[in-house]
């Protein structure tokens, strides 16, 4: 993992824990490159910072218009494993507003990642709002 990706890491974890409203980590996550921003989400993922994560996640999908439906297939199973439904629900209408304006790049192990993901969080709406907006693609 890149040194900007570790550090944006570091600093958001510690803003995280010394601030009792939740921070603003858009300065942290705007300055990084686009591997950076990626590995920092992806990072945050596999260490079940969830919360964080969607942050990043935030980050990515404001910065870059066209964001990958891979990502999306990373972000689910993580908000399914630490039962966080609501935000499970939320990833899913962003992906429909996402689709909409045909900026989601569709690949068949993205679409079966997130399909998986949705259908083990038993969030039967989520899955066929899931089929709705790829057929918009």
């Amino acid at each position: 993992m890149a040194k900007g990706a570790i550090n944006a890491i570091q600093t958001i974890k510690r803003a995280h824990k010394s601030s009792s409203t939740t921070p603003d980590y858009s300065p942290i996550l705007s300055r990084l490159l686009k591997s950076d921003l990626l590995a920092t989400l992806r990072e945050l993922l596999r260490q079940d910072h969830c919360a964080l994560a969607l942050h990043t996640f935030s980050t990515v999908r404001s910065k870059y218009n066209n964001p990958d439906l891979s990502l999306y297939a990373d972000v689910a199973p993580a908000l399914a494993r630490n039962r966080m439904v609501e935000d499970l629900n939320r990833l899913i209408c962003d992906l429909e507003t996402d689709c909409g304006g045909g900026g989601i790049q569709c690949d068949d192990k993205g679409l079966i990642g997130l399909i998986k993901a949705v259908i083990g969080a038993d969030r039967r709406e989520s899955t066929v709002r899931i089929y709705e907006s790829v057929e918009m693609i």
